[in-house]
């Protein structure tokens, strides 16, 4: 059973999609830094060096999950906001 194109109902599970979208997204980035970390610290003390490399990926994958998470946040789907 397909809703229509204006039914409040179908608005309504597209914000809950869109929102549970991000909480995924943003799972998987906190998993993925803290397995980075992880690496980052079993090497340390390994004796391989302590330059702190996660740094980057950590930053690079925060703006696509802050790119991600914006748009949802402000206007509640990801479609581009109108101007009118």
């Amino acid at each position: 059973n397909r809703l229509r194109r204006h039914d409040p109902r179908r608005h309504a599970a597209q914000q809950r999609a869109a929102r549970m979208s991000v909480k995924i997204h943003l799972a998987a980035y906190v998993a993925g830094s803290l397995l980075m970390l992880g690496i980052w610290l079993a090497v340390g003390f390994g004796g391989g060096g302590w330059y702190f490399w996660p740094v980057w990926p950590i930053m690079g994958w925060g703006i696509g999950v802050a790119s991600h998470a914006i748009p949802i946040w402000a206007h509640g789907s990801m479609s581009p906001a109108r101007i009118a």
